[in-house]
C-alpha cells in the first residue's frame, strides 16, 4: 500500500477535494479559514476535523486511526434555504457515509449524525447544517514490502535457524 496521505493535514485536504469534486456548486473551506462571514458567497462549506482516536492493530501493521470531521453547510435563513440546506445535506450524506475516497490508506466513512448546527450566534440571517462522521485512516509505515512479501526473518529454534 502506498502511504499518499502522511497526516491529518493531508487527510483533511483529501477529503475536502472529493466533497469538492462531488459538489461543485457550494463554495468549500477547511476549518479554520473561514474567519468571517462578510463577502462570503453562499452556500458555503467548511471541513474540520474534529478528533481522532488510535485503534488496536488487528489486521494490518499500521496505526488505524479513527478520525471524526464535522462537516458545515451554511446557507440564507430564507424559506427556500432551509429547504435547500436539508436537500443538500441529504445529499452530501449519502455520498460521504459508506465511501471508502478512493484511498486504500482509508475504511468506509460512516455517517453519525445529521442535524440543524447553531454554532454561532453572530450569523443572525444564515442557517447552519452540520454532519459528524468518522473515518477510519491506515497511518504510518508498513513493514512490508511493495510487493507484500514480509521482510526476512530469522528464527533461531535450538540453535537451528529457520
Amino acid at each position: 500500500m502506498e502511504n499518499k496521505i502522511q497526516n491529518t493535514r493531508a487527510l483533511s485536504e483529501y477529503i475536502l477535494d472529493a466533497l469538492k469534486a462531488h459538489e461543485s456548486r457550494i463554495n468549500w473551506q477547511l476549518y479554520p479559514e473561514v474567519q468571517t462571514l462578510s463577502g462570503v458567497k453562499l452556500p458555503i462549506a467548511h471541513l474540520e476535523l474534529q478528533s481522532f482516536d488510535l485503534s488496536p492493530k488487528i489486521t494490518t501493521d499500521l496505526n488505524t486511526v479513527t478520525c471524526t470531521f464535522a462537516l458545515r453547510l451554511l446557507f440564507n435563513d430564507t424559506p427556500l434555504g432551509q429547504l435547500n440546506i436539508r436537500d443538500a445535506a441529504l445529499a452530501m450524506s449519502t455520498f460521504i457515509n459508506g465511501n471508502y475516497f478512493n484511498c486504500e490508506q482509508l475504511e468506509a466513512a460512516g455517517v453519525i449524525s445529521n442535524q440543524q448546527d447553531f454554532f454561532a450566534p453572530e450569523v443572525d440571517g444564515f442557517i447552519s447544517w452540520e454532519i459528524l462522521f468518522s473515518i477510519p485512516f491506515y497511518y504510518g509505515d508498513s513493514v512490508y514490502e511493495e510487493n507484500g512479501t514480509s521482510p526476512e526473518v530469522e528464527i533461531n529454534i535450538n540453535n537451528n535457524v529457520v
